[in-house]
């Protein structure tokens, strides 16, 4: 009861400095969406409505000046790792993980439009991350490979709803939450001319920011290798969504994951959890077991 008590408490303090930012930022982070919707709203059918509506300026860009690049990030979580490691370099891939990354790579390489690549390849500071990542770049040798990202580790990202059996520290979420969320601002916006400035420098630098504000939209791929926990979290924002639904999606070891990001500031989910590159029967896994027959809800991923 105690520690329940103590999850409680914090997830509030979480809820009003969360929806104080939000206040302030115009972006709209965990907490202040279930205010929202749980608050006096009506119910239909038995099942309380919550009004759809879009923020514009999710990224507190609608207003500047913006390219005509269509971002794509792609999401792939980690391979099969042995869990019953204390430390993080003791977590390594399992050899089944790594055959997942070697599939993954085969199946990215494939994956994209003819004459397009990923522009970067973005990794987590955790070892089962940077393991399949360093994998999978073996399949795309000129594009770089990023040093490891801290911010894309594992974490509990919100409070989920409805609260799982066995709920984890409350110190837990208060302190990944605004990582994880620094991870998703860092990462997904739209593309003004000063980040193709920042990307393209010298001589052709006007020139890229000329051609990438005129003509046809351009579309650019990035890979990102994190967690299960992180792309949930990703997923939930994009679609501006409650962050606290996370945990009612599942993604597998070395599943793909793509969210597309217009010009325009509209976000799409173009898949989740995409494991048909994998066995079904011998090379799907949640965790360390194989599991994609499933007869009860996993735990979440560690």
């Amino acid at each position: 009861r105690s520690r329940m008590a103590g999850f409680r408490s914090a997830s509030n303090a979480m809820r009003r400095a969360a929806a104080v930012f939000a206040a302030g930022g115009g972006i709209v982070c965990a907490g202040s969406f279930t205010a929202h919707c749980l608050s006096a709203q009506p119910e239909v059918g038995g099942v309380r409505s919550c009004p759809p509506s879009w923020d514009d300026n999710w990224d507190l860009r609608k207003d500047a000046e913006t390219t005509n690049i269509v971002r794509h990030i792609v999401l792939v979580r980690h391979g099969q790792y042995f869990e019953k490691g204390k430390k993080d370099e003791e977590q390594k891939l399992t050899p089944l993980g790594r055959e997942q990354a070697v599939k993954t790579g085969k199946r990215l390489a494939e994956y994209l439009p003819k004459d397009h690549t990923f522009k970067l390849i973005r990794q987590s500071n955790m070892t089962r991350a940077k393991e399949t990542a360093e994998i999978i770049a073996t399949f795309f040798p000129n594009v770089p490979l990023l040093p490891p990202n801290a911010l894309l580790d594992e974490g509990f990202p919100a409070e989920p709803i409805p609260v799982p059996k066995q709920m984890w520290a409350a110190t837990d979420t208060w302190q990944h939450q605004p990582r994880i969320e620094a991870a998703f601002r860092t990462l997904f916006h739209r593309m003004t001319p000063s980040d193709v400035r920042r990307e393209v420098r010298g001589e052709r630098e006007e020139e890229a920011v000329s051609k990438d504000k005129n003509g046809t939209a351009k579309h650019e791929y990035e890979l990102v290798v994190c967690h299960g926990n992180v792309i949930r979290l990703f997923i939930c924002r994009s679609l501006q969504i409650p962050p606290e639904l996370w945990l009612r999606f599942s993604v597998f070891n070395c599943s793909i994951s793509h969210i597309v990001i217009n010009p325009g500031g509209k976000c799409s989910v173009y898949q989740v959890g995409d494991v048909g590159h994998l066995d079904g029967r011998e090379e799907v896994t949640y965790g360390k077991g194989v599991s994609f027959n499933m007869t009860s809800p996993p735990p979440p991923p560690r």
